[in-house]
Protein backbone atom coordinates (compact mmCIF):
# COMPACT_ATOMS: atom_id res chain seq x y z
CA UNK A 1 0.00 0.00 0.00
CA UNK A 2 1.69 3.42 -1.03
CA UNK A 3 2.54 5.62 1.77
CA UNK A 4 1.25 9.20 1.08
CA UNK A 5 2.90 12.18 1.51
CA UNK A 6 0.29 15.03 3.63
CA UNK A 7 1.08 17.72 5.72
CA UNK A 8 -0.60 18.23 8.69
CA UNK A 9 -1.60 21.96 6.85
CA UNK A 10 -3.03 19.70 3.84
CA UNK A 11 -5.03 17.39 6.26
CA UNK A 12 -6.27 20.44 8.23
CA UNK A 13 -7.92 22.23 5.57
CA UNK A 14 -9.27 18.43 4.14
CA UNK A 15 -10.76 18.21 7.71
CA UNK A 16 -12.35 21.81 7.62
CA UNK A 17 -13.84 21.57 4.75
CA UNK A 18 -15.27 17.98 4.88
CA UNK A 19 -15.93 17.61 8.49
CA UNK A 20 -16.77 21.22 9.80
CA UNK A 21 -18.36 22.54 7.02
CA UNK A 22 -15.88 25.71 6.80
CA UNK A 23 -14.88 26.97 3.56
CA UNK A 24 -11.13 27.21 2.90
CA UNK A 25 -9.21 30.35 1.59
CA UNK A 26 -5.27 30.43 1.23
CA UNK A 27 -4.66 32.23 5.07
CA UNK A 28 -8.39 31.54 6.56
CA UNK A 29 -11.04 29.50 7.09
CA UNK A 30 -14.83 30.70 6.28
CA UNK A 31 -17.21 29.74 9.13
CA UNK A 32 -20.72 30.47 9.02
CA UNK A 33 -22.54 34.33 9.44
CA UNK A 34 -19.40 35.55 7.35
CA UNK A 35 -17.01 35.28 10.25
CA UNK A 36 -13.37 33.59 9.78
CA UNK A 37 -10.85 31.92 11.54
CA UNK A 38 -7.26 31.86 10.82
CA UNK A 39 -5.57 28.71 10.09
CA UNK A 40 -3.50 28.69 13.14
CA UNK A 41 -6.14 28.67 15.38
CA UNK A 42 -7.34 25.24 14.23
CA UNK A 43 -4.80 22.46 14.32
CA UNK A 44 -6.71 18.86 14.39
CA UNK A 45 -3.82 17.18 13.96
CA UNK A 46 -1.80 18.84 16.22
CA UNK A 47 -4.08 20.35 19.27
CA UNK A 48 -6.22 17.81 21.20
CA UNK A 49 -8.66 20.25 21.62
CA UNK A 50 -9.00 20.73 18.00
CA UNK A 51 -9.37 17.15 17.22
CA UNK A 52 -12.33 16.51 19.54
CA UNK A 53 -14.02 19.79 17.93
CA UNK A 54 -13.58 17.65 14.58
CA UNK A 55 -15.53 14.51 16.80
CA UNK A 56 -18.05 16.45 18.27
CA UNK A 57 -18.68 17.52 14.71
CA UNK A 58 -19.02 14.17 13.22
CA UNK A 59 -21.98 13.34 16.30
CA UNK A 60 -20.52 9.27 15.69
CA UNK A 61 -23.01 6.80 16.97
CA UNK A 62 -19.73 4.98 18.79
CA UNK A 63 -16.39 5.75 19.08
CA UNK A 64 -13.72 4.16 20.85
CA UNK A 65 -9.99 5.22 21.87
CA UNK A 66 -6.70 3.12 23.53
CA UNK A 67 -3.68 3.65 24.04
CA UNK A 68 -0.60 1.27 24.31
CA UNK A 69 2.40 3.07 26.05
CA UNK A 70 3.73 6.51 25.42
CA UNK A 71 4.00 5.09 21.66
CA UNK A 72 0.69 3.92 20.39
CA UNK A 73 -2.70 5.77 20.07
CA UNK A 74 -5.48 4.30 18.30
CA UNK A 75 -9.03 5.42 17.57
CA UNK A 76 -12.12 3.78 15.85
CA UNK A 77 -15.30 5.74 14.74
CA UNK A 78 -18.47 4.40 13.73
CA UNK A 79 -20.77 6.38 11.95
CA UNK A 80 -24.74 6.28 11.92
CA UNK A 81 -24.80 6.12 8.02
CA UNK A 82 -22.52 3.13 8.30
CA UNK A 83 -19.18 5.17 7.41
CA UNK A 84 -16.49 3.98 9.49
CA UNK A 85 -12.74 4.33 10.48
CA UNK A 86 -9.38 3.15 12.13
CA UNK A 87 -6.51 4.44 13.09
CA UNK A 88 -2.98 4.94 15.01
CA UNK A 89 -0.46 7.34 15.58
CA UNK A 90 1.87 8.59 18.34
CA UNK A 91 0.16 11.52 18.49
CA UNK A 92 -3.21 11.14 19.70
CA UNK A 93 -4.37 14.46 17.28
CA UNK A 94 -2.89 12.78 14.59
CA UNK A 95 -4.87 9.25 15.32
CA UNK A 96 -8.15 11.05 15.54
CA UNK A 97 -7.61 13.59 12.47
CA UNK A 98 -6.50 10.67 10.36
CA UNK A 99 -9.20 8.35 11.21
CA UNK A 100 -11.78 11.37 10.68
CA UNK A 101 -10.91 11.42 6.98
Amino acid sequence: MPVLNVTSEDLSATLAARVMKWGVAPDRFILEGRRWLPRWRFRPVERIEDAFRLIEALDPEEYDMAGRGADNFSVRIRLENGGHGEASDKSKARAIGVDVT
